[in-house]
């Protein structure tokens, strides 16, 4: 008994090891198994005492996987070797004799699976028109009609007929007859009538194949007078659960006749008055398997209670519930059985893996294979469990990382080939925003075919803004929507005038019917854009393919070129191919050629029902710590059993009943078990399958604020069970009622309970208390925890705004005379890039979605922008304009007429002005040197004047531009006099300052940028220019400064999130001694006044109208 696996058969395990002898009656035999290691002992041994003919291979019919391979290796253990025995299930049984004695092909059989939907949504067609079904029809086309509909109706009413023919097969006999009767027998109410005539016209379409009920009865007629023997396996045994299906017994029941049955049962038969509160509650399902039993006529073995206490609260638990004894009370707690409460599903799993490694360093001799996790809902809990437990990446943070750990979960993960399927046949009747073209070219298999890589992809979202790529595939999508009209903005409009854009030129404007090229298209990005054409190319070729009924065949020969042609797995990559390719050939093999034709969205419905299960290596019995569903892990037995995620009653979980289900109507009594019996069963089974300890981890408290939360039922049920006394197991937690300080030390509850603190940086889970060690093994969060202890420095740390980089470049470097104003229009950019290294970027904008009806005030600047620098390319008025209306930034149609003819009247004018003073270009060479640094580059003159434009409103930071590079000029060239700033509205001249006095400022102008980029200069540029504006006057009002500086700083990433400074900190800095100014009191005062006020003196506006002056 070394054996790891048989070290559960303790001396208080009852032993019953009833064999069926060679000349035994036939009949079913139930030999009562109390737990799990008992059964495979009964099993081992019946199997030791049978024939041994190596032709005569024993069958045993085992519920679950998990079972049937730890049931091997018991065997194996017991009797050296694990051979020659089949195990299978009760519907693998069921299909063998279906093919052996009836000669039926269950992988063809068009009643199971999707055939069936297929065949059932034809049938539902057919009865179009009839009275009976008009409920139905009313369903299927009001009050709208709904794509997809007729298919998703017809998968649950099969659902529904799998049901009736596994639980009341006789209800489905009897409506084959014509008798239309529910589930107890009586007639039918005409709302639920066209269920029976349903399935009569479903009989008569596939006549050739008998349906369930009919084929359970045939086999069982024919098994009954046997006649079909030798189909029969020649020994056979059953592994009792939690019952059969009503059809399944009766399975068994006929083959009972003609060879012996013995079943081994887990659990004991219930008494006539249940005494055990917590077997009543929860042990339903056990309880109704012995009454089905007994309704079959069964011969039952049955022990009697064992008569050995047990030293442990575990121990008394679980004879409580096996004899069926109500719990003494006053027992003492012991850490057999224990209750971790702590918040969310992530503090749930922290405080998870500190118990089991303080159980693995506890206890020497406790291996993974013991220990076993059971979720009641892992799909939620299992992201967070792989990432605490195993992968063995991070060990030097915490041992929790170096167990070995395997999740049985892995079935329900999706499937990216298929959602690319699904979302190419749902497509035409979608949006198809230049969103879901990103995420379909971001599905790894479409990135590979096409090649593009993770940098490729993140251009391509930038590359469809500028195509103005809003919705829609193709402009005959467009039509279907009722814009027939309205081309711009579709995937191939876009991804034509991107390819425009590479092979003409941006001048002169290009027009292609009704593509304009983009302009300034970047030549890196050609392989990218063929990619994108490339692959909307074949989105389209086999959307046209698909835009026509076919029949499940034909759909299988166009999904599978539509994968050839956009998908290229890698190896890793394979099964998500393999796996729909199978679901496709099964859906092709359930449905013969004479399936009625099913459009796209029909066939999309069918092809979304649940996958073929992927294949994947075996779990239970591997020697890993194995994390399952609570369901799966039945009454196997382990050292431990950790219970995660227990924080309410199972019974909570309830399914939504269907209004059609005639086994859901009141007074139905059927095999079929209710979801909440099996939650609680399975809560049961768990905790009678523990040989040592039951650790339940649940939330005692709200992730959020911290408070306690009500008992939940389950754990409510679970104390009682116990039989400790109340005053040890109240729902008080010690951590949350004083609300303790971080260092504060406190003792755990003298009873089941145990609470964990909210974080698992608390110095709480690092403190060793009475003989105990610490509770977590967590080297972070021990950091953590050690800096919240230390004591807490009064000095606080400087702001943000005061660090100052590392580096600043010298007086010897020549600037770029653009890289000096540039530093004047956003002082506080240029020091944050220069000491951190980076700029925040502003926000992502969320591609567009919707055509454009309205013009914003940013989208009224676009266009302005982009027409203005049109027409001073040279561009002929109507070419500009219609670039304009095809570029689908602006409105379609009259909407977008409207919005361009309201522009071009202050285009125009502006373009006039503009080409007015753009006269006599000569370039001036920059090279000037004075004390505080060289400062060198290219500026543009027209005649007197330097000349910029903006078609929008000119703010301080476009005057501030304009005023260093007129100081500059005026400081190399005398012919300079002028800066001229062409707005929207005005025209703004700044004079120009005499040499030396232009010499003088430059200076200045270096010696401040070298200031500021090394620490931050209160400058921001409108706030400092209305500054200015006040001072000739004298009147300098502080709240419109203060205004000005909210408006400018509000939108700003580096001022909202970097630089928390108000307007009465960044006013209330000090003079700094190196300014050219120190007069003021505030810095920014004097800044503002050093560098506005001369441009404020020498500039002047006038409406545009007016002209330049």
């Amino acid at each position: 008994m070394d054996n790891p696996v048989l070290s559960g058969a303790s001396s208080t395990v009852k032993l019953m090891v009833i064999s069926v002898q060679p000349g035994q009656s036939s009949g079913i035999h139930v030999h009562e198994c109390p737990d799990w290691p008992s059964l495979c002992t009964q099993v081992s041994a019946h199997l030791a005492a049978a024939t041994h003919d190596p032709f005569d291979q024993p069958l045993l019919v085992v519920p679950r996987a998990a079972q049937r391979r730890l049931l091997r290796q018991w065997i194996a253990a017991d009797q050296g070797v694990c051979a020659g025995i089949e195990m299978i299930g009760i519907s693998g049984l069921r299909a063998r004799l279906e093919t052996t004695v009836l000669g039926l092909d269950r992988r063809a059989d068009p009643w199971s699976g999707q055939g069936l939907t297929a065949h059932l949504a034809a049938v539902m067609g057919e009865a179009r028109g009839e009275d009976w079904f008009a409920l139905v029809q009313r369903h299927l086309d009001e009050p709208l009609p709904r794509p997809g509909r007729l298919v998703g109706t017809a998968r649950r009413v099969a659902a529904l007929f799998g049901d009736y023919s596994h639980h009341l097969p006789q209800m489905m006999l009897s409506w084959e007859r014509g008798d239309f009767v529910d589930a107890t027998g009586r007639p039918l109410e005409p709302q639920d009538r066209w269920q029976p005539e349903l399935f009569g016209m479903l009989v008569a379409r596939l006549g050739q194949w008998p349906h369930p009920a009919r084929r359970l009865e045939l086999l069982t007629t024919r098994i009954h007078a046997g006649t079909v023997d030798d189909a029969l396996p020649n020994s056979l045994g059953v592994l009792g659960d939690r019952g059969f299906a009503h059809d399944e017994i009766d399975l068994l029941r006929a083959v009972s006749t003609r060879l012996p049955v013995p079943v081994w049962q887990l659990g004991r038969p219930p008494s006539a008055t249940r005494r055990c509160a917590l077997a009543s509650r929860y042990g339903r399902l056990r309880d109704d398997a012995w009454a089905q039993w007994a309704g079959c006529g069964a011969l039952t073995d049955v022990s009697p209670p064992s008569q050995a206490e047990s030293s442990t609260l575990l121990g008394q638990l679980q004879r409580d519930v096996s004899d069926d004894l109500p719990p003494a009370f006053g027992r003492i707690p012991d850490d057999s059985i224990q209750f971790h409460l702590s918040h969310g599903p992530d503090r749930q799993v922290e405080v998870l893996r500190e118990l089991l490694c303080g159980l693995f360093d506890a206890d020497p001799t406790l291996q993974p294979r013991d220990v076993v996790v059971a979720c009641a809902d892992l799909q939620r809990y299992a992201p967070l469990l792989e990432a605490h437990l195993g992968g063995d990446t991070n060990a030097g943070l915490h041992p929790g990382h170096v167990l070995r750990v395997r999740l049985t979960i892995g079935h329900d993960e999706s499937n990216p080939a298929r959602d690319l399927l699904l979302g190419l046949l749902t497509a035409p009747d979608r949006r198809a925003s230049a969103a879901d073209l990103v995420a379909i070219a971001a599905i790894p298999l479409v990135a590979r075919r096409f090649g593009l890589d993770e940098n490729d992809l993140a251009r391509v979202p930038a590359l469809l803004a500028r195509a103005e790529v809003r919705w829609g595939i193709d402009a005959a999508q467009r039509a279907r929507a009722g814009l027939p009209t309205v081309r711009q903005g579709t995937w191939v409009t876009g991804l034509d005038r991107l390819l425009a854009g590479l092979v003409l030129a941006d001048s002169p404007l290009a027009r292609l019917d009704t593509v304009v090229p983009v302009e300034h298209v970047d030549a890196s990005d050609a392989p990218i854009i063929g990619a994108l054409a490339e692959l909307v190319s074949r989105i389209r070729m086999h959307l046209l393919r698909c835009a026509t009924p076919a029949n499940v065949t034909q759909w299988r020969l166009r999904l599978d070129e539509a994968m050839a042609d956009l998908t290229e797995p890698t190896a890793a990559q394979q099964w998500q191919v393999n796996q729909v390719s199978t679901r496709l050939a099964e859906l092709a093999q359930a449905c013969p050629q004479n399936t009625p034709l099913l459009d796209r969205i029909e066939f999309a419905e069918l092809l979304a029902g649940p996958l073929p299960e992927r294949h994947r290596p075996a779990v239970f019995g591997s020697g890993d710590l194995v994390v399952c569903e609570m369901r799966e892990l039945g009454q196997l037995s382990h050292r431990v059993v950790c219970l995660l995620g227990v924080g309410d009653d199972p019974a909570a979980a309830y399914s939504t009943v269907a209004g059609d289900d005639l086994l859901a109507r009141p007074g139905v009594t059927s095999s079929r078990p209710q979801r909440s019996a099996a939650a609680r069963q399975d809560l049961l089974d768990a905790i009678l399958g523990a040989r040592e300890r039951v650790l339940v981890v649940g939330a005692g408290g709200d992730p959020f604020t911290g408070q306690t939360l009500p008992q939940p039922v389950v754990v409510s049920d679970l104390l009682d069970a116990t039989g400790v006394l109340r005053a040890a197991r109240r729902w008080v937690d010690p951590l949350a009622a004083g609300q303790p300080r971080h260092d504060e030390v406190l003792e755990p509850t003298a009873g089941l309970l145990h609470w964990h603190p909210l974080q698992p940086h608390s110095p709480y889970n690092f403190t060793a208390r009475k003989a105990e060690l610490p509770f977590s093994f967590d080297n972070q969060a021990l950091a953590g925890a050690q800096a919240l202890t230390r004591p807490r420095t009064t000095t606080p740390s400087d702001p943000v705004w005061l660090v100052r980089a590392a580096g600043v470049p010298g007086s010897e470097e020549p600037v770029d005379v653009d890289d000096l104003a540039r530093f004047y229009q956003d002082p506080a950019s240029a020091w944050f890039r220069n000491t951190f290294g980076y700029l925040p970027a502003q926000p992502d904008e969320p591609l567009a979605v919707d055509l454009p009806i309205t013009a914003s005030a940013l989208d009224r600047y676009t266009l302005g922008t982009r027409m203005l620098e049109s027409l001073l390319a040279g561009e002929q008025l109507e070419a500009v304009t219609a670039a304009t209306l095809l570029s689908g930034s602006a409105p379609p149609g009259p909407l977008g007429q409207q919005l361009v003819g309201s522009l071009l009247s202050d285009v125009q004018s502006m373009a006039g002005v503009i080409a007015d003073l753009q006269i006599d270009r000569a370039e001036i060479d920059l090279a000037i040197s004075v004390s505080s640094g060289r400062v060198r580059g290219q500026l543009a003159r027209f005649g007197d004047a330097l000349v910029t434009h903006r078609y929008g409103q000119i703010r301080a930071k476009h005057l501030v531009d304009a005023w260093v590079h007129l100081v500059c000029a005026s400081a190399q060239s005398p012919a300079v006099h002028r800066a001229v700033v062409v707005g929207r509205d005005a025209i703004h001249t700044l004079r120009a300052p005499g040499r030396q006095e232009a010499l003088e400022l430059l200076d200045e102008l270096l010696l401040v940028r070298r200031a500021g980029l090394g620490s931050l200069l209160p400058l921001p540029p409108q706030a400092a220019f209305r500054q200015a504006r006040c001072l000739p006057d004298g009147d300098v009002r502080d709240w419109e400064v203060a205004r000005e500086f909210t408006q400018e700083t509000k939108f700003s990433v580096l001022w909202t999130e970097f630089l928390p400074l108000g307007w009465e900190q960044l006013s209330a800095l000090p003079p700094h001694q190196g300014d050219p100014l120190d007069a003021a009191a505030s810095r920014f005062a004097n800044l503002a006044c050093w560098l506005y006020l001369p441009l404020v003196q020498h500039w002047q506006s006038a409406p545009l109208t007016a002209g330049p002056r």
